[in-house]
């Protein structure tokens, strides 16, 4: 049941991860020199990771956007297509898999047919 489940997971992280290594890689090559957020690549990637997380968001680009106002861009296109689309993918593709499992699993196919019937058994007349 567990392997079920990872398969559609799979094609959604290889998603996010190539997603964020392109990202990184932008931000390095567009920011490293004005910047301590986005020196060298690692540093881009893991600050892209905290912002796709919106943990500590504003300390991610409020530097780069006071040496660079035409970051907007890349940090509006980032946050548009890694926290709008692809958290709402990510938060699809986990209830898909636990509907999915819900409606395998035959315990709970037992407990639902007795709802039911207790459903039905109240309201007859």
């Amino acid at each position: 049941m567990v392997f079920a489940t990872d398969v559609g997971i799979w094609s959604y992280q290889v998603l996010v991860v190539a997603f964020m290594l392109v990202s990184a890689w932008l931000g390095t090559a567009l920011f490293s020199d004005s910047t301590a957020e986005f020196k060298d690549y690692v540093t881009s990637l893991f600050n892209l990771f905290v912002l796709l997380t919106t943990a500590n968001n504003p300390t991610v680009w409020a530097t780069v956007y006071s040496a660079n106002h035409l970051s907007f861009f890349f940090f509006f296109t980032y946050l548009i297509i890694g926290f709008f689309f692809l958290m709402s993918l990510a938060f699809s593709v986990v209830y898909s898999n636990y509907k999915s499992q819900v409606i395998l699993s035959p315990i709970t196919n037992k407990h639902h047919d007795y709802m039911l019937l207790n459903f039905v058994t109240k309201f007859e007349m």
